[in-house]
């Protein structure tokens, strides 16, 4: 079945560009349960229907990726038809037991590019087989394909997990040390757009997120994709650090050729003795069992430090914790 509004058909003028967003729905299985004409064309010509497992490689990682840290996802891709081949920027949130994927931006590849691009990235060499890899994993686990030793099955579930750890990584790796130029960027727009994609996980939780966009902080430098998964990784983690019925503050700072973007949450803060290990893969503060991986801030600060700005812990506030993205003004 179809989903969206007619809103997202191919505009006439321009047949290789949709009118974005491009939306759809990945359930647990990994099947695309719904999408708007243009996604489900591409599956089609994936060789899969709507329906069937995600067959579009580079967003089936990216729903993996998504949740596995259990926050949404923003990435960079290449997708292809029979006539072209496109750079898009997706993001996956995961809600509940599915995916919902938005692709926010979308360009026709530059063709000489592709041709005179470097060798694979790390992303391109193993991704896409550590993809097939945690998927048959995964089916063994699950017994797909007839009942197996519990043992066997436990081995399975550890391959799989292991996986999708290693995926995460290469991302956090190859994402934005691959050489692409930095490009004058909105933090208060691009702050607003995070705390949409947070906005499902914050009602859960009846948390509140204001962006104090009075004062507008400038135009900074960076990457648009790398910068709003810095945003959502922070976000993510102050919605899931804040009480029932809590609130998340989002200011900016400018000054000495730097744009400040602080996030304070009124959860129970950070412990002196956890300020530099949160920074730190797999690393949370109290050890809290709250659903989250160790590796947002890792990957936030990695992310950061790549665009000439860093990823720093504020002052203690009276109550919760500050982070602050710091990242050149353009």
């Amino acid at each position: 079945m179809g989903m969206m509004s007619e809103d997202h058909e191919l505009v006439a003028d321009r047949p290789d560009q949709p009118a974005l967003p491009v939306k759809g729905c990945v359930d647990g299985g990994l099947r695309l349960i719904a999408a708007d004409p243009v996604l489900e064309r591409l599956q089609s010509e994936a060789g899969a229907r709507l329906g069937a497992r995600l067959a579009i490689a580079p967003l089936a990682d990216v729903v993996r990726l998504a949740r596995e840290l259990s926050m949404p996802v923003t990435r960079e891709a290449r997708v292809a038809d029979a006539n072209h081949r496109y750079d898009i920027l997706v993001t996956a949130a995961p809600e509940g037991e599915v995916v919902r994927l938005t692709i926010s931006d979308w360009r026709v590849a530059d063709t000489r590019q592709v041709i005179e691009e470097a060798p694979e990235t790390l992303d391109d060499t193993l991704a896409s087989p550590l993809g097939q890899i945690i998927d048959a994993a995964e089916g063994i686990s699950a017994q797909a394909d007839g009942p197996l030793q519990d043992t066997y099955a436990d081995y399975a579930n550890d391959i799989a997990a292991a996986g999708r750890h290693l995926l995460s990584v290469i991302h956090s790796m190859s994402e934005q040390v691959s050489g692409r130029s930095s490009e004058e960027i909105d933090l208060g727009e691009l702050a607003k757009e995070a705390a949409q994609m947070v906005e499902g996980a914050a009602k859960e939780r009846n948390v509140s997120i204001k962006v104090n966009s009075f004062g507008a902080p400038g135009m900074a430098l960076g990457q648009r994709g790398a910068v709003l998964q810095v945003l959502v990784n922070i976000l993510g983690n102050a919605v899931r650090h804040s009480p029932e019925g809590g609130r998340v503050n989002i200011d900016f700072q400018s000054g000495n050729g730097i744009i400040e973007t602080k996030v304070r949450d009124s959860g129970p803060g950070i412990a002196p003795q956890d300020r530099l290990r949160i920074f730190e893969a797999y690393e949370r503060a109290h050890d809290a069992d709250d659903g989250g991986k160790g590796l947002g801030l890792a990957i936030s600060r990695r992310l950061a430090r790549g665009m000439g700005g860093d990823v720093l812990l504020g002052e203690q506030p009276e109550q919760g914790a500050c982070f602050r993205l710091r990242l050149p003004a353009a």
